[in-house]
């Protein structure tokens, strides 16, 4: 799930909360340009999001920019414990996501709290998938299964961060089926590319955009959803499967 934190909240009204109201459109907009501060790598989810924001904010003030800026470490954390110390002018925008805002502060690692953090707007939310490359001996769903309990703690799954929606949906994957697999923490999904395609993990939990963006480089073996998303038909949802494994 991807949300935006602003320190003045008027900012956020008027650009990206302008979608939903027309109340909104009067609101004046910027006259300097708004940095928009990411917590993970290029590349990756979160950065998609900030991209597809960039363009609402360009269709409501098309005289500024929306810079993005990365600050990328600890699964977000390191952003996120610097939120409050960006200067409080409506011009600074920062990403956010969940679950990572709640889980991170409950585990205790990070210099912040869920309640430094007031969230303005979610954006949007994007379901989990689990994928193998293209090139491994897996095939489906029920071969992975077979093969993780073959060899419990061996087959390893990159994903975005520690404490983040792709580690709280590798820990439910290895409850809700029984097996044990290696949960691979990267800095974000852009970092966890190249370790995926060229098989230096097993597989991912990762997002539903990465699967379709590398469609012919990786293959889908189940999606978190209540139904099979429009552009992978062919992919099974874990709540299929749960009953059929």
């Amino acid at each position: 799930m991807k949300n935006v934190q602003i320190k003045n909240a008027w900012l956020m009204v008027s650009l990206i909360g302008s979608l939903l109201t027309t109340s909104a459109w009067a609101q004046p907009c910027p006259d300097k340009n708004v940095n928009y501060w990411q917590a993970f790598t290029p590349g990756g989810e979160s950065d998609l999001s900030a991209r597809h924001q960039q363009t609402v904010l360009k269709r409501k003030c098309p005289a500024i920019e929306t810079i993005v800026q990365y600050k990328a470490g600890a699964g977000g954390a390191l952003m996120w414990s610097q939120i409050n110390t960006l200067p409080g002018d409506g011009l600074n925008v920062v990403g956010i996501n969940l679950p990572h805002i709640v889980f991170q502060p409950i585990e205790g690692q990070v210099q912040y709290k869920t309640s430094d953090i007031t969230p303005v707007y979610w954006f949007h939310y994007t379901p989990d998938i689990l994928v193998v490359p293209v090139a491994s001996a897996i095939k489906n769903f029920a071969e992975f299964v077979e093969a993780a309990k073959k060899e419990p703690g061996k087959l390893s799954l990159g994903g975005s961060g520690l404490n983040s929606a792709n580690h709280a949906a590798h820990e439910r994957l290895n409850a809700a089926f029984n097996v044990k697999t290696i949960y691979v923490p990267f800095k974000g999904t852009g970092d966890m590319t190249t370790s995926v395609l060229g098989s230096q993990v097993d597989g991912a939990i990762t997002y539903v955009p990465f699967a379709i963006a590398n469609k012919t480089r990786v293959r889908a073996l189940a999606v978190a959803m209540d139904k099979r998303h429009p552009l992978m038909p062919d992919v099974p949802t874990f709540k299929d499967l749960k009953s059929s494994v």
